[in-house]
């Protein structure tokens, strides 16, 4: 996933980047917990001009603690635009 933030985030390699998903979460809070997602992308970003970044984003399913259920995460249902 590949944002252009318009060089209003700069950025190392190796580091995270928080993103808060829309609306309330399943408890009806909001904003939703803060989700971390690691930086793929070079300092200079994808397009060198050091205004995108790009995440790694992995899909990440639980068991649920009957081990017959499935939990997603918050981020797992949002669209990225």
């Amino acid at each position: 996933v590949t944002f252009d933030h318009g060089g209003n985030v700069p950025y190392i390699e190796g580091q995270s980047i928080g993103v808060i998903a829309p609306g309330p979460d399943k408890k009806g809070e909001t904003p939703a917990r803060i989700r971390l997602y690691s930086i793929a992308s070079s300092a200079v970003g994808d397009d060198e001009t050091s205004k995108t970044v790009s995440l790694c984003v992995k899909r990440v399913v639980e068991a649920g603690f009957d081990l017959k259920s499935c939990h997603y995460n918050t981020c797992r249902y949002y669209e990225w635009t």
